[in-house]
């Protein structure tokens, strides 16, 4: 939510920057990293049940910003929707299991968030740098160079 209205303030008052952008990517990561350190406290026995679907979910964003400034030099979060929903996923499943029980949110939430990693590296490789750009099919500017 605190994305969402984040976002939503800083457009339209021309206050949204790339320093505001990383800022808001560490801060994801670390609510992820405490997300996954309840979960694995709570939840003993769920790192050997949902270990592969655990590292997509929480290693992947964290690799693909990686994967990002190996690539560009730059952190980029990219506003596709599907990101989006990884990002609700992400930070909407855990309190949906804890009320729920159900693991099966587990592989779901991580086959979402690890899809939304591979579409941004995709639109990486294409030449994409536009971070509002609604998918990796967008439109991709390439330099016009003078003959």
């Amino acid at each position: 939510m605190t994305d969402l209205v984040d976002g939503w303030l800083a457009r339209p008052t021309k206050r949204a920057s790339e320093y505001r952008a990383r800022l808001d990517a560490i801060v994801d990561n670390i609510f992820s990293v405490a997300i996954l350190l309840f979960l694995l406290s709570s939840y003993p026995g769920l790192a050997s049940r949902h270990g592969v679907a655990l590292a997509v979910l929480f290693g992947g964003p964290v690799i693909y910003l990686l994967v990002s400034w190996l690539l560009t030099r730059r952190l980029l979060m990219f506003h596709f929707w599907s990101a989006k929903a990884g990002a609700l996923l992400l930070f909407a499943f855990w309190p949906l299991l804890c009320l729920t029980e159900w693991e099966a949110l587990i592989p779901l939430a991580a086959t979402v968030v690890g899809l939304s990693r591979l579409e941004q590296v995709i639109f990486i490789l294409r030449g994409g740098v536009d971070q509002d750009a609604p998918h990796m099919f967008a439109a991709v500017e390439r330099p016009h160079f003078r003959g």
